[in-house]
């Protein structure tokens, strides 16, 4: 079967169930069926002829593209490039693939009994007489008495995103027609950003999109107020509450969240993270993230990665199924076949997860519960004159390797990553 057979037959049973009420038909750990062999060297041609080509055109493009498969032929790591020992123990920026893990946080929460996914912003949390967030000025985003919870974690809040907009020329603040942190920055590198001064930004000029759920529109920022929601919750920082729940149970070692601004070192050893920006290429591996809790700012490993994936949806957390089935459960983004559920994308054959960028890495991560096969996928290396054809580049490994663990025959040139970006945060 042509991969583009196979994505289509794949994309309309998952979305149709995606989108209906029940879901009661899905699989999460794939049907018996008898697996071909795949061999290694098999895996480590595809990364290494994909590469290649994307090389052709691009001959000074410097760092590694990274593999890591689970499926039920087994484990398989390969890279191609500037490659370290270990490779697959490295620790990398793994940007807005970040979401997957404040979503499963919010939803563990709501099946806890602790908040309530389809409460507003000013309604309160369950046992307090508490609102979800503070109702003060500082507080006052637009439109808050109809967000809710899901419609943050859905991208249909219509939140104004800080992260990826200037503030408008017409705003009377300082950092008026430039990104709020980037301001920050320039008076201050090691400045760490918090949730509350990212509401203040949004409410001082009463910044907003949309109302909720008129559409969908990627917002950073509504998962940062996600995470100020888990703390007044929880009493524990973003960081501290996926450590205790995740990271340490998971023995996630060589995973974390930093959160302060002059937090800036990626864990050794490590991926260079390179940006090349108008033809000029520099080291970019230090980097302030505190603007980005949340939404985009865990380190962790290709190793880490991939077995937090596998965890998600295979039983390995505290998440239940039907917690677990309502982040699965996509809506059309409006962008091709694109679509978004909480804290998930879903990518014909390819299953679900999301992609993540941060300056210098960029990754792709899914898991497909028809076939019970997970991959990821990083290049350290982010070119902002070829965004699309890196995209393409990881979507086609991640899809030739899948469709080999499959025993399907690659189609290559019909992956179709458009509306990728929108996971990506950058």
């Amino acid at each position: 079967m042509k991969r583009r057979d196979f994505l289509r037959s794949v994309a309309a049973t998952l979305l149709v169930a995606g989108c209906g009420s029940s879901r009661e038909d899905f699989v999460f750990t794939g049907s018996p069926q008898p697996q071909p062999v795949v061999t290694l060297e098999q895996v480590q041609k595809l990364v290494d002829d994909a590469w290649a080509k994307f090389l052709v055109d691009r001959p000074d493009f410097r760092g590694a593209v990274v593999l890591h498969a689970d499926s039920p032929n087994g484990s398989f790591d390969a890279a191609a490039g500037e490659t370290p020992p270990d490779f697959t123990n490295v620790h990398f920026r793994c940007g807005s693939t970040t979401k997957t893990w404040t979503a499963a946080a919010i939803m563990l929460l709501d099946q806890q009994g602790r908040l309530r996914i389809d409460d507003t912003l000013d309604d309160t949390i369950p046992g307090t007489n508490e609102t979800y967030l503070p109702q003060t000025a500082d507080w006052a985003i637009p439109n808050r008495s109809s967000i809710t919870l899901r419609s943050l974690l859905q991208h249909r809040s219509g939140v104004f995103d800080v992260t990826n907009q200037d503030i408008p020329e017409t705003s009377p603040q300082p950092y008026a027609g430039q990104r709020w942190f980037d301001w920050h920055l320039a008076q201050d590198p090691n400045f760490t950003a918090t949730v509350e001064q990212t509401a203040r930004a949004i409410s001082l000029d009463q910044l907003s999109n949309f109302t909720p759920d008129q559409e969908y529109r990627y917002s950073n920022a509504g998962y940062a107020l996600l995470t100020e929601i888990l703390q007044r919750i929880t009493g524990m920082r973003h960081d501290q509450y996926l450590q205790q729940t995740f990271f340490v149970p998971l023995g996630l070692t060589n995973t974390r969240a930093p959160y302060l601004g002059s937090d800036q070192a990626v864990d050794a050893p490590y991926y260079t993270g390179w940006f090349t920006r108008n033809g000029v290429t520099s080291d970019r591996t230090l980097d302030n993230m505190s603007e980005n809790v949340g939404e985009g700012n865990i380190i962790t490993t290709m190793r880490d990665h991939a077995k937090w994936i596998r965890a998600l949806f295979t039983g390995g957390t505290s998440l239940k199924e039907p917690a677990l089935r309502e982040m699965m459960a996509v809506r059309p983004t409006g962008d091709g076949d694109n679509a978004y559920g909480l804290g998930l994308a879903y990518t014909p054959g390819l299953g679900f997860g999301h992609a993540g960028a941060h300056v210098g890495y960029i990754t792709v991560c899914f898991y497909d519960p028809v076939s019970d096969a997970n991959i990821v996928v990083m290049i350290n290396h982010l070119d902002n004159r070829a965004i699309p054809q890196t995209l393409q580049l990881l979507y086609t490994i991640a899809g030739d390797v899948k469709d080999a663990l499959q025993g399907l025959s690659a189609d290559p040139g019909e992956e179709d990553t458009s509306g990728a970006d929108d996971e990506l945060g950058v």
